[in-house]
């Protein structure tokens, strides 16, 4: 019921805003946005993944049963259009002398498993622009992730665990001149949080008072954007101890970014890279672990798990479209000597490469896609230092396919 009521809310909020626009054109342009969305996926064993295995991440270790058979050996099959998604875009009227706009922009993939098929916000910011400066305020990307360069790969999971996927609460300044832009923003989690003793949430950054800080540089032309972008992010894993003593320990990390598109005429070229610690909040391998205890109180102090990824994406085509992704991740541990106890995604794996060629088909309005996705990680044990040692390979083979109507 609580699905139907968001629903309907939602439909009814972007129908009044339509009417209202279409009342008086001089107070507000809307235009609409979105597609209709159906995949179906083979996976060639059981995956770790979210939404039902609609977001895949990488496959699941080897499980033997009493007979030494690979029980997570098992294929999967599953359809869903719960990717499909309705956006608005406002444009009004000046305040103080700046351009306003906003975004709202909703699907139905919800925020968790057991929410599947809920309607949950991807966008929703306004922003306000000046010649040269703009602020926004909302929620969109974080600047670690350029949306413009985005692998074009037709999984939902928009090549994760390969970059730093995450929409993230911020309020974000922006300063534009002769092709470059400089950005600053601060942001809190909220649908992509870090990993902590009560499991994933945002209760970590929150009670650690300061938000993320993040700085981003690009430069943009007819054939090629380039750009850095750099990441301080600081969490608090708890505020009292096993023995009920005060603890005020932080895990503070960095994270650096670099990333550049060529285009020349059908043909186009995407490189990534990104370094840093404590990464679970972008969907990504890594976290951090326990460093020290004091055998008295049991204050804890923590070190992040550093993380290395990079893709690179090709395509080639505008109505019939041949493209080729490539990424790679590996987890570089500590550094430095730790206890067992770790808060992260993927601490038994050493690393992960991903293989994907794709052909997509575009006439008008619709969209239909086929690709293969081959993904190998490398499991193991950790040492001392967090990383991964005595590895053993397991892969899955994707076979995706995909519709997509789209509207404006």
């Amino acid at each position: 019921m609580r699905k139907i009521i968001v629903t309907v809310v939602f439909i009814l909020f972007v129908l009044i805003v339509k009417t209202f626009g279409q009342q008086d054109d001089k107070l507000l342009d809307v235009k609409f946005s979105g597609y209709v969305h159906w995949m179906a996926a083979y996976d060639s064993r059981q995956i770790v993944a979210v939404r039902e295995g609609h977001f895949f991440l990488y496959p699941k270790n080897i499980q033997k049963d009493a007979s030494g058979r690979d029980i997570n050996a098992t294929a999967n099959l599953n359809m869903a259009a719960i990717q499909s998604r309705a956006g608005i875009k406002v444009t009004g009227p000046s305040f103080l002398n700046a351009k306003t706009s906003a975004f709202l922009e909703a699907e139905f993939m919800g925020n968790s498993d057991a929410d599947v098929n809920g309607l949950r916000i991807r966008h929703a910011y306004l922003t306000m622009a000046w010649d040269k400066f703009e602020i926004t305020a909302g929620q969109t990307w974080n600047l670690l992730f350029n949306p413009e360069v985005a692998p074009q790969s037709t999984g939902s999971n928009g090549g994760s665990p390969f970059l730093a996927f995450a929409r993230n609460p911020q309020l974000k300044f922006g300063y534009n001149t002769a092709g470059f832009k400089f950005s600053a923003a601060l942001l809190s989690e909220r649908d992509y949080t870090s990993a902590g003793p009560n499991g994933n949430s945002s209760e970590y950054l929150r009670n650690a008072v300061l938000p993320i800080i993040q700085t981003s540089l690009s430069y943009k032309c007819e054939f090629l954007l380039a750009g850095a972008a750099a990441e301080v992010k600081q969490i608090k894993p708890a505020i009292k101890t096993s023995k009920n003593y005060f603890t005020d320990e932080k895990v503070n990390s960095f994270a650096i970014s670099g990333y550049s598109k060529f285009i020349i005429n059908k043909f186009s070229s995407t490189f990534f890279a990104i370094y840093g610690g404590n990464l679970t909040d972008f969907t990504m391998i890594g976290g951090y672990a326990v460093k020290s205890v004091d055998t008295l109180s049991m204050i804890k102090k923590y070190i992040p798990l550093k993380t290395f990824a990079c893709y690179a994406d090709f395509s080639y085509g505008k109505e019939i479209e041949l493209g080729l992704f490539a990424g790679y991740t590996k987890n570089l541990g500590a550094g430095e000597d730790i206890k067992n106890e770790i808060y992260a995604r993927g601490q038994d794996i050493k690393d992960v490469f991903r293989f994907a060629p794709r052909v997509q088909f575009l006439q008008g309005k619709i969209k239909s896609t086929l690709e293969l996705e081959m993904t190998f990680a490398d499991y193991g044990n950790n040492n001392s230092k967090g990383e991964v040692i005595d590895t053993h390979q397991v892969k899955n083979v994707r076979i995706m396919t995909s519709l997509y109507y789209y509207f404006n």
